[in-house]
C-alpha cells in the first residue's frame, strides 16, 4: 500500500513494512525537517522482535512496523514523535543504522501507553552520511492483542538535518 502526501516540495511515498523490509519497499524519506507524515501500520509485517535494553523503556517490539529514512550530516539534531490517531493503539519509536537489525538500535521510545505520544531526541549516536531507519512498530502483537498493536499514526520530526554542500557556481 502507497500513500502520497502532500504539502511538501519534494514527493513522499508511505509503504507499510513487509517480510523483507525494508529491503523490497520504498520507505518514505525524510530529507528535510519539520516533517510531517501520517500513516497506518495495520496489516503490515512484523520484522524486528526485540531492540537491546538501551534502546527504548520496553525491549519487546512485536507489533507491525512502518519504516521512515533518513541520512543525517555532521550535526543532525532530531526529534521524533509519533501520535496515535486513536485512543487504543500504543506505538513505540526507535532508530537504527542498518534496515531489520535490531541489534543496530541507536535510541528508542516507548514509555506511554495506549493512545498517548512517543517521543525522544538523538544527535550524538547519528554516524553522518549513513542511511538510518525509523522505525514506528508496537510492543504488543497483532496476533494476540489487535487493538493496541497496530493503527494510524502522525509522524512529526523536527530539529537540524543539515544537508552536504557537494558544490556551487559563482556566476
Amino acid at each position: 500500500m502507497h500513500e502520497h502526501v502532500k504539502g511538501f516540495p519534494f514527493a513522499i511515498v508511505l509503504a507499510l513494512a513487509s517480510a523483507s523490509a525494508p529491503a523490497g519497499i520504498a520507505p518514505v524519506e525524510i530529507t528535510e525537517v519539520p516533517f510531517t507524515a501520517t500513516g497506518d501500520t495495520t496489516g503490515g509485517a512484523n520484522t524486528i522482535d526485540l531492540v537491546p535494553d538501551f534502546c527504548s523503556q520496553r525491549t519487546t517490539v512485536d507489533g507491525p512496523e512502518a519504516v521512515f529514512t533518513f541520512t543525517p550530516q555532521a550535526g543532525a539534531n532530531l526529534t521524533f514523535t509519533v501520535t496515535p490517531l486513536n485512543a487504543d493503539y500504543d506505538p513505540a519509536i526507535y532508530v537504527t543504522f542498518a534496515p531489520a537489525a535490531a541489534d543496530a538500535c541507536l535510541w528508542g521510545a516507548d514509555a506511554n501507553g495506549p493512545g498517548e505520544a512517543e517521543t525522544f531526541s538523538v544527535s550524538d549516536r547519528l554516524t553522518p552520511g549513513t542511511v538510518h531507519y525509523l522505525y514506528v512498530d508496537s510492543f504488543f502483537d497483532a496476533a494476540t492483542d489487535p487493538t493496541n498493536a497496530q493503527g494510524p499514526f502522525r509522524l512529526d520530526v523536527a530539529g537540524s538535518l543539515p544537508v552536504a554542500l557537494t558544490g556551487f557556481v559563482v556566476e
